[in-house]
């Protein structure tokens, strides 16, 4: 034993202090010296706001593109014209009329993704007066819309779908109503006013009423949940 320590005990005193003085070495390889710990701890810190923000931004990403499904309601005015009704003959006034109402509808559908949407929709498209007659026509639309890329939150759609259309002719004498399967087609354009909240002008054709034709142009309040 040389001052009280074994030839052990001295053996792996110099190993701890190799092991302690090659991990120092390591660390301020990897990491710098001890005098830049406070740059580390600035890059530290940098690098964890860049990580919470990325994932914040990613959260709202995921919540917003959950929102699929929507709801609205719609105002706007219609047009019915050429008017083809059985026992009214070519030569009367209400054969090549044409009148004018007011329309509403309601809505819901699915925003399957950023350029497809399917849609129901119940719409009021005519209660008026048309000559001698005073027809209501209502349809349940069930749509397909392509939407392009928005520019600016605007975008541009186009509908496509079937109608199933109820015609009252509503005339002073008997006219049956008519239940009928009938297609439609629409162009519009939509605003996303905010992240919840979208604004739409379109015009809808419908291909065959009772009445021959029948085209609505209305305005659109949307709500997404």
């Amino acid at each position: 034993m040389m001052n009280g320590i074994s030839p052990v005990q001295a053996m792996l005193r110099r190993a701890a202090a190799g092991h302690t003085d090659n991990s120092d070495r390591l660390c301020a390889g990897l990491f710098g010296s001890s005098s830049n710990d406070e740059s580390r701890k600035q890059r530290t810190g940098h690098v964890a706001k860049s990580l919470a923000l990325l994932i914040g931004v990613s959260a709202m990403s995921a919540q917003a593109a959950e929102r699929n499904w929507y709801a609205g309601i719609e105002a706007g005015r219609s047009d019915i014209y050429n008017p083809s009704v059985s026992g009214i003959s070519s030569s009367s006034d209400s054969s090549d009329a044409k009148g004018h109402s007011n329309a509403w509808g309601l809505n819901v559908g699915y925003r399957i993704n950023a350029y497809f949407a399917l849609e129901y929709g119940y719409r009021r498209i005519f209660d008026g007066n048309l000559s001698t007659l005073d027809p209501k026509v209502s349809t349940h639309d069930v749509s397909l819309l392509a939407y392009t890329p928005e520019f600016r939150r605007i975008s541009a759609f186009a509908r496509l779908g079937v109608s199933r259309m109820h015609d009252d002719g509503g005339a002073s004498f008997v006219l049956p109503d008519r239940d009928s399967t009938e297609a439609h087609f629409g162009l519009g354009a939509n605003w996303r006013a905010s992240e919840r909240v979208n604004l739409r002008i379109e015009r809808i054709e419908y291909a065959n009423t009772y009445w021959s034709r029948g085209h609505v142009l209305q305005f659109g309040l949307g709500f997404s949940f």
